[in-house]
């Protein structure tokens, strides 16, 4: 009897006991959705149970120890790459960027180093059951009485997970909807557990290309048929590219149209009917009849769901810097913290002039760099699969590269780091760059870790300075953690410069290898100023991601105050900067890095449709929108926190459930058109212009 419920127990036990550890240590406590989590992992535990029960004595061992293994070093993989990254480890992630990740060995040892602990108590159940059975046989198959025993405490715990699920409703980002609909995996860890999100994982290698999400991207554009009972899309009328802006019906226009008037001779006269005055939207495709032609379905409810979204207008700025030059930077590990009026001059001068971002936001995505680049290029959400990576084979044609060079600009991209990093090497010629890293043509000083940006303003000015026009793509890494003077040569580097700031040692080692990047941009504008050319080259920096790797109680020292986690964590500053600029432009509307593609493209007249990018013009009258990772997003009325399921009004007005609703699915549908766009290779079903 001690022999069966030691193995009955013992895979049930383990799974629970994991899933606690790892959240004890990943949250700091047990967040909402534990005992759902719970309830899971006794669950798998049982399912597990059974190939240790049901075969000879041999195989009963060898599953019995491969299950054990398998748990163990899954929740120590999932501890470790947290802590590392901020994102859990994903098995289709990991098929993606290859051993890339490798690359940050250093600091993968220095969070065992640290978390020992978390390691020892995940590899304890293993270590003990090996001591525990050295020299017994055991493992004998089970009678079938016990092998339903066994059964039975699976379906039990089944039951009370789903019964759990359905308590919790079914409403947007619920434990239901995450588990059956909206699966998303930083909330539905939270939600569910670590071993629920193991399966998704590995359910997702195999079919997550067959996701369905037409459902999604066509609600509330379609009606049913009560003739088939069928649903059938609406007939979505296209925008033309000029139509009268709705409601204008002139200025001091004393008599409405076709009213009578006597001219001077007494005698009745027809008054014309004012001539509205016409807005122009930025749009380039008829979607209702891409539609009506398209066979294949799935590309159908995009054109559907595209054609219905709104245009943006265009705006004073339309065409702003048509023709100018553009250099735009992804920043690593870029923040607020970084600036200082009197360490980074030209940083502080650059954020606090020409156009100025006051509610600008840069969420962390799940591929983290890659993905921080593939929002800010090509204005989609990723999928969490190394979308900039998976792209590499699609038709790019919005991408500034490509954009730019059939405007006959010279088009550049440099990352002075290893050139295949995230497949970069891949993905960034597609993009529309004549693309150069370390180890395919850029060529630094110093072979280090990180590189400098500087040395690779100094390698690379010079390769496009007299060439214009120009657009050139950094990815810089100066500011790449580890944040210490041991670990981070650009922080060692510069040591001098922040000596005498009143922080921490951590805190002035982000600041120092952040004075690489001040050093770059100083250099690159005084490389302009000689040239003559810098009143007409635009420089637009935005970060990849806050910097993560930078523990938050060195954040709220440089901040000078608690750092809120939900969303002022993710504020930044959105450098749009030109010299030429003869007065600053303030923008207080939320924003974020999903709106620097359509704002550029309307800044530089460049020929697009504005309805497929998932972000907006920021200098449009649009409402603000900031979407980030987990669902949560802020409006320029509403902060809605998709983990609690609450929002809070930021006008002290009262936030209507039918706005917050749409808004939810706004989200939704965004995420979806985003992986359709991607997973589809959507850009080649539409017509090229030119031809």
């Amino acid at each position: 009897m001690g022999e069966k419920l030691i193995r009955f127990g013992y895979f049930p036990l383990v799974c629970i006991f994991s899933e606690l550890v790892l959240r004890l240590c990943i949250y700091r406590g047990f967040p909402e959705g534990t005992v759902a989590a719970v309830f899971a992992a006794a669950g798998l535990g049982c399912v597990w149970n059974l190939l240790t029960l049901c075969f000879s004595p041999v195989l009963n061992r060898i599953f019995f120890y491969l299950g054990s293994a398998i748990v163990g070093i899954y929740a120590c993989v999932q501890l470790i790459y947290f802590t590392v990254f901020n994102r859990f480890f994903s098995i289709r992630l990991a098929m993606t960027v290859g051993t890339d990740v490798l690359d940050f060995k250093d600091q993968i040892f220095q969070t065992i180093g640290s978390r020992w602990y978390g390691i020892v108590l995940l590899l304890t159940p293993l270590l003990l059951r090996i001591v525990l059975d050295i020299g017994k046989k055991g493992f004998r198959k089970l009678e079938l009485s016990g092998l339903l025993w066994n059964c039975s405490g699976t379906l039990l715990s089944c039951l009370a997970f789903f019964f759990l699920l359905l308590s919790g409703g079914k409403e947007a980002f619920s434990p239901w909807d995450l588990y059956f609909h909206e699966w998303e995996a930083s909330l539905g860890t939270q939600q569910l557990g670590f071993f629920v999100a193991a399966g998704k994982d590995v359910k997702n290698v195999f079919s997550e290309d067959e996701e369905d999400y037409e459902d999604i991207l066509l609600q509330d554009i379609e009606e049913l048929n009560p003739a088939t009972g069928k649903v059938t899309p609406i007939a979505i009328p296209t925008r033309a590219v000029m139509t009268p802006e709705p409601g204008h019906t002139g200025e001091n226009v004393p008599t409405g149209p076709g009213e009578n008037q006597e001219d001077e001779y007494g005698k009745p006269t027809e008054v014309p009917a004012p001539t509205p005055t016409p807005v122009l939207y930025q749009v380039q495709y008829d979607f209702d009849e891409l539609a009506q032609g398209e066979k294949n379905e799935t590309i159908r409810n995009l054109h559907l769901y595209f054609g219905s979204q709104e245009a943006s207008a265009c705006n004073e700025y339309t065409g702003m810097f048509e023709g100018y030059n553009l250099i735009m930077l992804t920043a690593e590990g870029f923040s607020p913290w970084a600036v200082d009026k009197e360490l980074t001059p030209t940083l502080y001068k650059m954020t606090h002039s020409g156009f100025v971002f006051e509610n600008f936001y840069t969420p962390l995505w799940y591929t983290s760099t890659s993905d921080g680049e593939y929002v800010a290029c090509t204005g989609l959400l990723p999928d969490g699969s190394n979308s900039m990576s998976r792209s590499a084979e699609n038709d790019m044609r919005l991408a500034f590269g490509n954009q730019f060079a059939k405007e006959g600009y010279k088009t550049l991209a440099y990352h002075n780091h290893t050139y295949t990093y995230y497949n970069r090497h891949l993905s960034h010629p597609n993009l529309g760059y004549t693309y150069k890293g370390i180890g395919n043509g850029l060529k630094l000083p110093t072979d280090c870790w990180p590189r400098s940006d500087y040395e690779m303003m100094q390698a690379t000015v010079p390769e496009y300075i007299g060439q214009e026009p120009f657009h050139v793509y950094y990815m810089t890494v100066s500011g790449h953690m580890s944040y210490t003077f041991v670990d981070n040569t650009m922080s060692n580097r510069n040591r001098s410069v922040v000596k005498e700031m009143p922080y921490s040692d951590n805190a002035r080692a982000y600041l120092a290898c952040n004075y690489e990047l001040e050093k770059a941009l100083t250099y690159l504008l005084e490389e302009l100023e000689k040239a003559g050319i810098a009143e007409r080259t635009v420089i637009a920096l935005s970060a990849d991601h806050y910097p993560y790797g930078l523990d938050k109680m060195y954040i709220d020292e440089l901040a000078g105050h608690e750092v809120e986690e939900n969303f002022e964590l993710y504020k930044n500053h959105f450098i749009l900067w030109c010299a030429g600029m003869e007065e600053t432009v303030t923008v207080s509307k939320y924003c974020s890095s999903l709106d620097i593609a359509p704002t550029i493209a309307n800044l530089f007249g460049l020929s697009y449709d504005s309805r497929l990018y998932m972000g907006t013009d920021i200098l449009s009258d649009k409402e603000g929108f900031v979407i980030f990772d987990n669902k949560s997003f802020l409006t320029d009325c509403v902060a809605y926190d998709a983990k609690t399921r609450k929002a809070t009004s930021l006008t002290g007005e009262e936030i209507s459930k039918e706005y917050l609703e749409r808004k939810i699915l706004e989200v939704k549908q965004k995420f979806a058109a985003s992986k359709g766009t991607l997973v589809n290779d959507y850009y080649s079903y539409l017509p090229k212009l030119s031809e």
